[in-house]
């Protein structure tokens, strides 16, 4: 094997900041046309020569780093490893898949997430069946598992398969849209019986297993998976195998979601059979099902009863042979009823398997790992300069003469400008990877900078003091830090096709936010960065209602409308169910929990009737003088485990209130969880120690005393008040209120208000028609108190108590309605193919 001989390219450079003869010449023309007639002696051991000479040397060096790999430039200087999200990048299987759009899509998803089905069907109600409401489902899912006969009631738990999929589907259902009913279909045992005419050389038990298969799958349809790998040799590109929601077990084509049958040709089974390979003809097709006396020939349809699939009976006769008989020619052939078994599980095998797409996710779109290295790193260029200059680090000999030295120091002082340049722009070129971030370089500076004192031989004596203090205040002096961490932050932005004007701002400074130094514009880019993910997959999605009301769990326009808003507490921003910066350990077993007793019963009704909100006695008048509160508690939860239903809800200061138990007397301090249960904080002998560690709790969680609020009324999930209320289906319609909390000045801004609703109306789907309440304190006190109560009951309440808690939600809206006008939208049907 021989080995490449190291060679010099002799074409020209790509950049022509590599090149260092293009970059002397350039130089030495340009120091020509400045110095006019007093450079006369020009010639190559002139100084001047060589300083120009060393310094477009040392630009090669800048050049060169500067054309390192993204990879390089953007990864940890230790590990290589470029960490995306503190970059504001996202993998594609991250980034580019969507919530369910589409009918097709919801099947994918239901199909992906929910092992024990085969297949899933949405059907649209229509408003007349359902009490005029619009954007309610029926899913029919058929499960194989019932017809198996080894399957006993022990192991097939058709109760625990419907809560799956219907914790599926709200946990991706489109905004203002729910479910129905969910059934599973029932299996009807068909028999198929024909003469079939095989080719030559083709195996009897083999055709048996393909056309037992075929007719199976074509009765009670089950759709195929392939894998990353296909699509991609398929040529199908990153957008096209993302479109919809992430797959995770497999890719299902658009070819594979066929309709539920409630009609079945004959024909068509002769003609499926027909096209079986090995087969040459077929006769004497007849269908018999299950309860049904009549035998469906040629030529006639059989009709599927509602809520049924056909399932055909691939059982052997008694006698070992099959309804479906073979012949080749004249002759029967037999097949061998435990091969045909073994052949045809087989084939049903490949037909239902699912792949394992993440680890092909994770090494197909993994990101570039970059080379280590100090980019800041730099040599002085006075260490190139020849010894008899005495500005390297081998300075001069010690027999020179004062003069001398003086000379070098005037030489090196004449230098340190361009060193310094070189040394901060190499600084600036490792310092990307912490501007072109989330965090924009941390909010003091886009320029970065770096000291000479250790980079410049002998330099101490030309130093004064204060030289870092007054290269930080030069710098900072020609550093524009808002625009140019707005331009990153905007560049960042476009790569996902987004922008952000300024949130809309009224008379109160209710603004929420860790980096109150931070201008709101750059707050709420950095917030939508962080949320990109969320914001932009799950625009359409409603919340969750079977799911505790956590931070993350909100409806998809609320991430968007919120940071347009300037609402950025701790979970608006994402900053992450873990406790944040308040160092607390979120636990879901209340057991567990060093903070926070759930209250029941009796207690709980004492907290909710006669202990006092705190935010009525936290403020003076109704906070809009903006006062600043004492922050007497560092970090109160650094350490405690806490509830997870509790941790959202203590940036909220409405949620708190103190009061005295029964046989008690120091102060008790409840909250009001997500759950909508009260909890037990603490308690404390009078009552501005409860106030203030009430305080402290908000501000430690990301909250403030004053504090804007959003929510989001979904009308369809009111439905079950209609009874009460006789209000007509139509009202419940696509429609939806949005709820946000105003101060007094904010209730007399109009302006404000009309870019609220804007801003609302913008991220709203076009389907859906919105109105926007604002409410003072007392009026959002209440709201909560319905809301949370109703919330409560979508979870876990029986009917009964759900139909009472959303009739009066639904009073409540209409009671703080501007307009009772029609719904214009509730005749739109929801965006589904």
């Amino acid at each position: 094997m021989t080995r490449r001989s190291a060679t010099i390219s002799t074409t020209a450079l790509e950049h022509p900041g590599l090149d260092y003869g293009a970059l002397n010449a350039e130089g030495t023309a340009l120091t020509q046309q400045l110095s006019g007639d007093i450079w006369t002696d020009y010639n190559f051991s002139d100084p001047g020569v060589t300083i120009l000479e060393q310094l477009c040397y040392a630009l090669t060096e800048l050049s060169y780093r500067a054309g390192f790999s993204v990879a390089d430039l953007l990864c940890d200087p230790d590990s290589g490893q470029i960490r995306l999200r503190r970059q504001g990048l996202y993998p594609g299987p991250a980034i580019m898949p969507v919530n369910p759009v589409t009918i097709a899509d919801l099947r994918r998803l239901v199909l992906d997430r929910v092992a024990a089905i085969s297949n899933v069907w949405f059907t649209p109600c229509q408003p007349d069946r359902v009490g005029g409401v619009n954007g309610l489902y029926d899913i029919a899912i058929h499960v194989p598992e019932q017809a198996d006969p080894c399957c006993t009631h022990a192991t097939y738990r058709p109760e625990q398969i419907v809560r799956r999929v219907r914790d599926t589907y709200t946990a991706h259902r489109a905004l203002d849209e729910d479910v129905n009913s969910i059934n599973i279909l029932s299996l009807i045992g068909t028999r198929v019986a024909a003469r079939v005419q095989m080719g030559d050389h083709v195996d009897a038990s083999l055709l048996q297993a393909r056309l037992l298969f075929t007719i199976g799958l074509f009765l009670a349809p089950e759709p195929k998976r392939t894998t990353l790998a296909t699509q991609l040799a398929a040529g199908k590109t990153t957008a096209e195998i993302f479109d919809g929601p992430l797959m995770l077990r497999g890719f299902i084509a658009d070819d594979q979601l066929t309709p539920l049958l409630t009609a079945i040709p004959v024909d068509s089974l002769l003609r499926l059979m027909a096209e079986t390979t090995g087969v040459v003809s077929v006769g004497g097709l007849t269908v018999t099902l299950s309860g049904d006396a009549h035998t469906y020939i040629a030529g006639e349809t059989i009709p599927v009863p509602a809520g049924s699939l056909l399932w055909l009976d691939t059982a052997a006769n008694a006698d070992g042979s099959f309804p479906i008989q073979l012949y080749r020619g004249d002759v029967a052939c037999q097949p061998d009823p435990r091969r045909v078994a073994v052949l045809l599980a087989g084939l049903w095998t490949a037909q239902r398997r699912t792949y394992a797409l993440r680890p092909e996710y994770e090494e197909a779109y993994a990101p570039p790992t970059g080379k280590p290295q100090d980019l800041s790193a730099y040599y002085s260029v006075q260490n190139q300069f020849p010894n008899v200059y005495g500005i390297n680090a081998y300075g001069l000999p010690e027999q020179a003469s004062p003069a001398r030295h003086g000379q070098a120091k005037q030489l090196k002082g004449y230098l340190m400008p361009f060193d310094q340049l070189m040394a901060d722009y190499f600084s600036q070129l490792a310092f990307l990877r912490n501007l072109f971030s989330v965090r924009t370089g941390g909010g003091t500076t886009t320029y970065a900078t770096q000291s000479l004192r250790t980079i410049v031989p002998d330099v101490a004596p030309l130093l004064s003091p204060d030289y870092e203090a007054g290269l930080a205040s030069v710098t900072a002096a020609s550093d524009p830090v808002a625009e140019r961490r707005a331009a990153i932050l905007d560049l960042l932005l476009s790569l996902y096709g987004e922008s952000l004007a300024a949130p809309p701002q009224s008379g109160c400074d209710c603004g929420n936010g860790d980096d109150a130094d931070d201008p709101p514009l750059v707050r709420a880019k950095q917030a939508l960065l962080v949320r990109m993910v969320p914001a932009t997959r799950d625009r359409g999605r409603g919340f969750d209602y079977r799911r505790p009301a956590l931070w993350h769990n909100q409806a998809g326009m609320l991430i968007r409308c919120r940071i347009q808003l300037g609402i950025l507490d701790r979970t608006a921003a994402g900053g992450g169910s873990s406790g944040g910066s308040s160092g607390a350990i979120v636990v879901t077993d209340p057991a567990e929990a060093t903070i926070g007793q759930s209250l029941d019963g009796e207690l709980a009704a004492v907290v909710e009737r006669y202990f006092l909100p705190v935010d009525r006695v936290m403020h003076s008048g109704d906070g809009d003088d903006g006062e600043e509160e004492t922050d007497i508690t560092a970090a109160p939860l650094a350490g405690q485990r806490v509830p997870a239903p509790l941790l959202p809800a203590l940036a909220d200061p409405e949620r708190y209130r103190i009061g005295i138990l029964p046989g008690e007397r120091s102060v008790r301090v409840a909250c009001r969880g997500s759950d909508g249960g009260w909890w037990l904080l603490g308690s404390h002998p009078r009552t501005e120690d409860a106030i203030a560690s009430v305080r402290g709790l908000v501000r430690a969680n990301g909250g403030q005393a004053i504090r804007r609020q959003l929510y989001v009324v979904e009308h369809v999930l009111l439905r079950a008040a209609a009874p009460l209320s006789g209000t007509p289906g139509s009202r419940y319609s696509f429609r939806l209120s949005a709820i946000i909390a105003t101060s007094r000045k904010e209730a007399a801004d109009i302006v404000w208000q009309r870019q609220v609703t804007a801003i609302v109306r913008e991220n709203t789907p076009s389907h859906i028609a919105p109105q926007c309440l604002f409410l003072d304190r007392g009026a959002m006190r209440r709201f909560r108190t319905r809301y949370d109560a109703w919330i409560d009951a979508l979870r876990r309440g029986p009917p009964e108590r759900l139909a009472e808690a959303s009739l009066r939600l639904e009073r409540f809206l209409a009671d703080h309605s501007a307009s009772p006008d029609a719904n214009p939208a509730a005749s739109q049907q929801p965006p589904h193919a």
